[in-house]
């Protein structure tokens, strides 16, 4: 986003560097502020906004939710689409797959993994997975009990001095 701040009879133009909210009401609290140039190239990160329904049976997991770019200050992009509508299992989009708006270069790492289209989990995964977890639980709980020695227990109180 850029502004155009009134300052002393002359205009300034700048774009948010960071922003603080309020955590309850949602209003600005503080605003960091860059002053640019017109035809200058500045370095932002631009949020990847993912656009429609992947194939049954997949999940969607977005690794990335904003790329490094280098653009123009009076021409820096909103939002970055993609549109995963179709895509196969086992799809994996990196930053440099992206398609950037013109006068748009990436400015970080083209292998960073944006977003990657796997197999959904089936019910009996999922029923696997819960049953695991209690048997790790229940051998860590009787792997501490047995460093224990005959006729201790364990306790969270410290030692009075």
């Amino acid at each position: 986003m850029l502004l155009t701040l009134a300052l002393e009879g002359k205009e300034q133009l700048a774009i948010p560097k960071a922003i603080q909210r309020h955590p309850i009401k949602g209003t600005f609290d503080h605003v960091d502020l860059l002053a640019v140039r017109r035809g200058e190239k500045i370095t932002v990160d631009v949020p990847v906004v993912v656009h429609g329904d992947v194939v049954s049976g997949a999940l969607l997991a977005q690794d990335a939710n904003s790329v490094s770019v280098h653009a123009e200050a009076t021409h820096v992009p909103t939002e970055i689409t993609l549109d995963v509508a179709g895509l196969a299992i086992g799809t994996q989009i990196s930053a440099a797959d992206l398609t950037l708006p013109e006068g748009v270069t990436l400015a970080g790492d083209p292998e960073t993994l944006v977003v990657a289209i796997t197999e959904a989990p089936t019910e009996l995964d999922m029923e696997a997975e819960e049953g695991a977890a209690p048997a790790e639980a229940d051998a860590g709980e009787q792997a501490s009990a047995d460093t224990l020695g005959e006729g201790e227990q364990a306790t969270s109180e410290t030692p009075a001095e």
